[in-house]
């Protein structure tokens, strides 16, 4: 193997250590020794929250034990709509996709491949049933073009840390002050609102004035529930 190619292969196990650390982390070792290649220890990947040293560690490790045995599994969902309900599904699949772990599986109970969100699930237990392989559908993107919405927002440089982690870099304006305004097109789905109002008092609404409305709306209602 080239060093490029050995470089490529302990970088693989590098990321994998996360996913199975005491056999990846012998595996590198072993593999270090052998090419002797003393690779710089550049890169770091930790999928935990910075205040949880063992983020879904055991969920992980249950999933995965059923995905590899072809093991069904019944666990309780919480729905985007807060409405909690039991599934039972085939699991087939493990994703990381925008920060956070989903399960891909076939739920039995809507009789077709669906996602679930890991933190969204509960109560998981390994069943006796088995399951046979199935061709599993890619995740399709969503189409966002006739449900977005254009914004044009302006948020104090309290909050500008969020803003360049949040948004597209070439949506972002720097002003003289040290505000920042964001031209921008948003999911015009009904986690909007709330997602705004997450920046506080640090951000207001330039335009449209639709949004405006619900945001003072749900303010309202805020301010009714305290």
């Amino acid at each position: 193997m080239s060093k490029e190619e050995q470089n490529s292969l302990l970088l693989a196990l590098k990321v994998l250590k996360q996913i199975n650390p005491k056999i990846n982390s012998q595996s590198f070792l072993k593999l270090q020794s052998l090419f002797k290649n003393s690779f710089d220890d550049w890169l770091e990947v930790d999928f935990s929250n910075w205040h949880q040293t063992n983020n879904n560690a055991q969920t992980f490790t249950l999933l995965k034990s059923a995905i590899l045995n072809q093991r069904q599994i019944k666990f309780n969902y919480i729905k985007a709509n807060g409405r909690l309900e039991k599934r039972r599904c085939d699991p087939f699949k493990l994703i990381f996709k925008a920060q956070a772990w989903y399960l891909q599986g076939f739920c039995l109970t809507r009789n077709e491949f669906r996602t679930f969100k890991i933190n969204r699930m509960s109560s998981i237990k390994i069943l006796k049933q088995t399951f046979s392989s199935k061709s599993v559908p890619k995740i399709p993107k969503i189409n966002l073009q006739e449900q977005t919405i254009h914004l044009r927002l302006l948020f104090s440089e309290r909050i500008c840390y969020r803003v360049y982690d949040e948004f597209n870099h070439h949506d972002i304006h720097s002003r003289d002050d040290g505000t920042v305004v964001v031209d921008t097109d948003l999911p015009n789905e009904g986690w909007l609102i709330r997602y705004l109002l997450s920046f506080g008092k640090y951000i207001k609404i330039l335009s449209p004035k639709s949004i405006k409305s619900k945001m003072k709306q749900e303010l309202n209602e805020i301010y009714r529930n305290i």
